[in-house]
């Protein structure tokens, strides 16, 4: 049995080798560069390279291919996938960027010049959206609550690399949005969880005192704006409100 098997595992090996023997090389003359035209294989793979770690992405999210095929398997040549066209004008963009800064006056030639590239937007994502644009999508397919947990989702994962500003601003804008559109309820919650966050912002407790008048519980707003002034005592607002509410 034992011959048998090691037999086996011969042939198997003798059939299976060739496909993994199949590597992907750099060609020396790429196709369909309509960007970078004219480079070779070897420079353009630090650039793609680049793409990658600036998104947060790999091969196949441009091209036409499937995670864990040989690169040599992928059509590199196609343009089916829109992102690959994305790119292509991404990168004129770039180029346009770039030129208008170094046509800009330096005023100290010591310090490095201000530098442009997909990293400076991307950082690690593919969509370049404000920390606002993606809780109110959240909020749009599940409500208030998909939208906090991809608040703490998108903490979690990217707090260290700087894609998005998790100041008390995101939040007590995103909750002013819920409160134009009249979901108080939802209002109150994002502006509860800032103030969790944030509970030394006369603001934050100033933007939750707005939201819970609005939604009709006076006596519970008194006590947010007692705790704004007490945070802040210039906070202008708190202050007619409270004198308003006490009279």
């Amino acid at each position: 049995m034992n011959r048998t098997a090691a037999l086996f595992a011969l042939v198997v090996l003798a059939v299976v080798s060739p496909a993994r023997a199949q590597r992907f090389s750099w060609p020396e003359k790429p196709e369909n560069l309509q960007v970078l035209e004219g480079m070779t294989g070897q420079e353009l793979r630090p650039i793609m390279r680049e793409f990658t770690q600036a998104l947060g992405v790999r091969c196949s999210y441009c091209h036409v291919g499937e995670e864990g095929q040989s690169l040599a398997e992928f059509d590199f040549v196609s343009d089916l996938k829109p992102e690959k066209v994305t790119t292509r004008s991404m990168m004129r963009m770039a180029a346009t960027i770039e030129q208008a800064l170094a046509e800009l006056p330096r005023e100290d030639e010591s310090k490095t010049p201000v530098e442009f590239g997909c990293v400076t937007c991307h950082r690690g994502r593919p969509r370049p959206t404000s920390l606002v644009d993606e809780l109110t999508e959240a909020y749009a397919e599940g409500g208030v609550e998909e939208a906090l947990a991809t608040y703490d989702g998108l903490k979690e994962k990217f707090l260290l690399q700087g894609c998005y500003d998790f100041r008390e601003p995101a939040l007590n804008d995103f909750a002013y949005t819920l409160l134009e559109s009249g979901d108080t309820d939802g209002a109150i919650r994002a502006l509860t969880k800032n103030a969790e966050l944030f509970p030394e912002s006369g603001n934050v407790w100033d933007s939750l005192a707005e939201a819970t008048l609005a939604a009709g519980d006076p006596e519970q707003a008194r006590i947010y704006y007692k705790k704004a002034l007490e945070l802040d005592p210039r906070n202008r607002n708190a202050a007619a409100k409270l004198e308003s509410l006490e009279r």
